[in-house]
């Protein structure tokens, strides 16, 4: 099974009534995970999980961008298994983890727009 999380935040001024919504891609959790019976009573098994982050994507020029355009975090868990169904062997556990977390502002077009 794998499953996803699709998100969209909309801001409006109440002063002028202006209105700016995400355009965020797919974010997670996603689960998948396979096993596999290898002989009777030996089975394997992966499992792929990111089980936190999103990204949120404003449109270019919107009110806000020089605090924000664009943040995500993204994480990636890896679990190899394998279990022997008559108790002699059972490894599981060991999972690797990578994050990545990235932001992004319109800080550059607001200083351009003070050297004009």
């Amino acid at each position: 099974m794998v499953f996803g999380v699709a998100s969209k935040v909309t801001y409006q001024n109440l002063d002028t009534g202006e209105a700016y919504s995400t355009e965020n891609p797919l974010g997670t959790p996603i689960y998948a995970a396979v096993a596999y019976k290898v002989v009777d009573n030996v089975s394997v098994g992966f499992s792929f999980t990111t089980p936190f982050g999103s990204t949120v994507q404003w449109p270019e020029k919107w009110t806000g961008d020089e605090i924000v355009t664009k943040m995500s975090l993204k994480s990636y868990f890896f679990q190899p298994s394998g279990f022997c169904e008559d108790g002699g062997l059972d490894v599981g556990g060991s999972e690797l983890h990578l994050c990545e977390r990235t932001s992004e502002t319109g800080i550059r077009n607001l200083i351009n727009l003070m050297a004009v």
